[in-house]
């Protein structure tokens, strides 16, 4: 689903919660409690005017040309590389900070037994599943 009709069901979904409760509250009032109609309406008009907004910004930003290009240039094979290539080093850098924790506190007895293995489990997972993923993609590309 793209932004434009996202936002557009996000008008709707707010407009509806604004006004829905206040028909049904007029029509049956012992049907919906008063709580209810004092939390939809502002989160029904706040959902429709940071709608209203993004779309507004959406079309803004559709104009300017500078915007534009430092989206392709941000979006390139060679940055979408670096990007992951990044975040495969900082994942790494946080499962072993994570695994050590959990070694510190198992030593200091704060940790079940089970709980440790499951963590050492997760952590010895991600490195096979990062072995079988990098022998499928140099057979695939």
């Amino acid at each position: 689903m793209n932004k434009r009709r996202q936002m557009h069901l996000f008008i709707i979904l707010g407009v509806s919660c604004v006004f829905v409760p206040i028909l049904l509250d007029g029509l049956v009032p012992d049907l919906i409690p008063s709580w209810v109609l004092s939390l939809t309406s502002p989160l029904g008009g706040g959902l429709a005017g940071v709608a209203v907004g993004n779309l507004k910004h959406q079309k803004r930003l559709a104009k300017d040309r500078d915007y534009q290009k430092r989206q392709k240039e941000l979006h390139d094979e060679r940055n979408t590389a670096i990007r992951s290539k990044a975040g495969g080093i900082a994942g790494d850098i946080c499962m072993t900070a994570m695994i050590l924790v959990v070694m510190v506190v198992h030593a200091m007895e704060m940790i079940p037994f089970w709980l440790f293995c499951l963590l050492g489990g997760i952590y010895i997972f991600k490195f096979v599943l990062w072995e079988m993923l990098y022998r499928w993609f140099q057979r695939k590309m």
